[in-house]
């Protein structure tokens, strides 16, 4: 074949593959209702009773959405499975229960619905519902483990014989230590190590954890923590990543990555395939600039790529996350952000960021936007009929 035309037919080929389109079911917020889209090209369907909604989520299969409404002093949920033309409405305690997040199984069979009180593992086909007294839960992918952190320890539950047990406590925290000091790859790690004084890690209260997230296999739980060096009155902190092999109780630390410095991570979140962790931070600045970052941190190599830039525009200057989730397919992240200028709203009496304001974007790990829903938050996406 003739050079020039070989090369013209591998640019054509990549070029291709880059346009691949977006596939699945996306469930988000917009205009407080409900809706799931099929894409690429599906109409966006507005789910039944779905006004006032503040939190909607997906199985990854099934198409089972799973939503929120807030009412003056309680709150309703709703079921909904294709072709989404009924709900039914869910019993105690999910009229006075309110989540901060959904967690589903792989299969669809259950999902964890967890606040800062406490948590449900809810089963939607039997509607039997499962409550743990515990905050900052995370559910293995087959649904036979829980883990929490609490403000003192991080412990694992094993559903079917309810047995218990801590990973790690504030109260013995040598064996994190430990794991610091082997860090083969101490990248910033010594702005954390010089920090860790018995004056500050011997008070529970100055240790902070971030959202918790199992590996795929359910061997390993992956937890960042600050090493019990305190953090600032607005949640600031210096912290690291560390994975915790649950068959054996040994802490290692991320050490490639080093240590990093915002609030802890929130909305973690792994890929599909398991190479990768979503997760979502924020650095406090001011009543007003609390810029947000949406990052993916590849657990092979341990590089952590940025995606808090969804726009290029110059006359902003901080914003706002308000929810961020996996494509089915692993090569897209779907993140609802806010950007604005501080000095425009500090022209404003009373200025509170309102759902509309927001744009959701669905974007590659290279940065590049595939799609932009106007008004959308809190993104939820899974796998559509035909997708394996």
């Amino acid at each position: 074949m003739n050079p020039l035309r070989l090369l013209f037919t591998l640019l054509l080929c990549a070029a291709t593959s880059h346009a691949a389109p977006l596939t699945g079911r996306l469930a988000y917020i917009q205009n407080g209702a409900a809706y799931v889209v099929s894409l690429p090209n599906g109409k966006p369907a507005k789910l039944p009773q779905s006004g006032n909604t503040f939190l909607v989520s997906i199985a990854p299969t099934g198409g089972s959405v799973l939503y929120f409404n807030q009412l003056k002093a309680d709150c309703r949920a709703y079921l909904s499975r294709p072709p989404y033309k009924t709900a039914r409405r869910l019993d105690k305690p999910f009229d006075r229960f309110k989540p901060d997040f959904a967690q589903w199984t792989q299969s669809g069979a259950a999902v964890l619905l967890a606040s800062w009180e406490e948590s449900y593992l809810f089963r939607p086909t039997s509607g039997t519902s499962l409550r743990f007294p515990d905050s900052q839960a995370a559910l293995s992918r087959d649904g036979k483990q829980v883990a929490f952190a609490t403000e003192k320890a991080i412990k694992l539950r094993r559903i079917g014989d309810k047995s218990e047990r801590v990973l790690f406590s504030v109260a013995r925290p040598q064996p994190l230590f430990a794991a610091l000091k082997r860090a083969k790859y101490p990248k910033n790690l010594h702005d954390l190590q010089s920090a860790i004084s018995p004056d500050s890690w011997k008070d529970a209260t100055m240790w902070n954890f971030g959202s918790l997230a199992f590996s795929a296999d359910g061997k390993t739980l992956r937890f960042a923590c600050n090493a019990g060096i305190g953090a600032g009155a607005a949640g600031n902190t210096t912290y690291c990543w560390f994975a915790c092999d649950l068959k054996s109780g040994r802490l290692a630390a991320l050490s490639k990555l080093g240590a990093l410095y915002s609030r802890l991570p929130a909305n973690v979140q792994l890929s599909p395939d398991g190479a990768k962790l979503l997760y979502v931070t924020s650095v406090h600045s001011s009543a007003i600039d609390n810029p947000s970052a949406v990052s993916v941190l590849d657990l092979r190599t341990q590089k952590e790529i940025a995606l808090s830039k969804l726009t290029t525009a110059k006359k902003y200057d901080t914003n706002l996350v308000y929810g961020a989730c996996w494509s089915p397919d692993n090569r897209a992240v779907a993140a609802s952000a806010l950007y604005y200028s501080t000095e425009n709203v500090l022209k404003q009496e009373n200025w509170q960021p309102r759902d509309a304001d927001y744009t959701l974007y669905l974007r590659d790990l290279n940065n590049r936007t595939l799609r932009a829903i106007p008004g959308a938050v809190a993104p939820s996406w899974g796998r559509g009929r035909d997708e394996g």
